[in-house]
């Protein structure tokens, strides 16, 4: 679980190794997801990228365009709640050119005079997308089969119950 620990002038999370990065962002114009501030080592890791290349950056530009109206609502809708947290998951743009599915929880401190950020929380979830992406590659090969077939298809448990 992350734990959040305050100083002065940051907001930091104790991770255990491998757990998500973090990065500050500042909202940009209406329309854009915000801008980079600062980001820790583990986020550089992940999208392999060095801080240089993100700081001053907007997010949205290593956001895949697909996503982008997903990203852009999400964020609004969390400036305009001012709630403190907000989850959502995107494809991100890796150094190598390839999609990386993160999960990023945002926290809203833009009203908290110390900090007047975003912090968001960035988990690298490819592992767990791919995963539910060949389930249902999987799911579908099976329900054309059943269709293509001309005979009819019954599925028993252990017991010899019609499922």
């Amino acid at each position: 679980m992350t734990t959040e620990v305050s100083d002065e002038d940051h907001v930091h999370f104790l991770r255990p190794g491998g757990a998500p990065g973090t990065a500050a962002l500042r909202p940009g114009a209406s329309d854009e997801v915000g801008v980079f501030l600062e980001v820790d080592e583990a986020l550089t890791q992940i999208l392999g990228r060095s801080g240089a290349d993100l700081v001053g950056q907007l997010s949205l530009e290593f956001i895949h365009p697909d996503d982008h109206e997903l990203a852009i609502d999400n964020w609004m809708q969390m400036l305009a709640t001012r709630g403190p947290i907000s989850r959502v998951r995107l494809r991100h743009l890796h150094s190598d050119g390839s999609w990386i599915w993160m999960e990023i929880t945002n926290h809203n401190m833009l009203e908290d005079p110390a900090y007047g950020y975003v912090v968001a929380e960035m988990m690298d979830i490819s592992d767990e997308m791919a995963a539910h992406e060949e389930l249902r590659a999987r799911e579908q090969l099976l329900e054309r089969l059943a269709e293509a077939l001309p005979v009819g298809v019954v599925q028993v448990d252990a017991d010899g119950r019609v499922i």
